[in-house]
């Protein structure tokens, strides 16, 4: 390992070499390292409970639906391409309406986003309440998992991205001391060298 590659710089960064020229500043620095790393790994038990609560929540709510409706097979009537965010390009989502019959005989319309390729004619399965509403389909177990997980990913980068912000502020304002505490010695320094110049 070379002296100026990234893992040299991380641990002298929380390990730096002993030397009669470090500041306190320096050691402030440190010890705030230190700090933030233990708040991070504190942190991560916390971030793991969220996305497991995240997840849970979000299979309760499967549940829910699951207990108060029902699926029911509709007919495609209506394929409409959906725009792209940009540029207006047709992306390959489209917005579908569908048909079904209602236990009493009435006609009822669905709606809903198909990311995959449907034609007029087509079977397509929609979630419908003990009244005859649509409701939005129950997530599965696997999507509650990985919703779960991607709320705790977002969180320990928000986490960690909060430190190193702070750690940022910190350098910035120990380094606007440091400045400041050359500009005094040096002027300092160029005050004793004139006056021994005049003596």
């Amino acid at each position: 390992m070379t002296k100026g590659t990234l893992p040299d710089r991380l641990r002298t960064a929380f390990v730096p070499r002993r030397s009669t020229l470090r500041r306190p500043s320096d050691r402030t620095e440190t010890v705030a390292r230190w700090v933030a790393l233990a708040l991070l790994v504190i942190a991560v038990p916390f971030l793991l409970a969220l996305g497991s609560g995240r997840a849970q929540d979000v299979r309760d709510g499967a549940a829910l639906v699951r207990a108060v409706a029902h699926p029911v097979t509709a007919t495609i009537t209506q394929v409409v391409p959906r725009a792209a965010t940009t540029g207006g390009v047709p992306s390959g989502a489209v917005d579908i309406t569908a048909t079904w019959t209602g236990p009493d005989g009435a006609t009822r319309a669905v709606t809903g986003v198909e990311l995959r390729g449907a034609r007029v004619g087509d079977p397509w399965s929609a979630w419908i309440d003990a009244n005859g509403h649509q409701v939005r389909a129950p997530r599965s177990d696997a999507q509650a998992t990985a919703e779960g997980v991607m709320l705790a990913f977002w969180a320990f980068l928000t986490t960690g991205v909060g430190l190193v912000g702070l750690l940022g502020l910190l350098h910035w304002i120990l380094d606007r001391r440091r400045f400041r505490d050359w500009d005094e010695d040096w002027a300092l320094f160029g005050l004793g060298r004139s006056r021994g110049m005049s003596g």
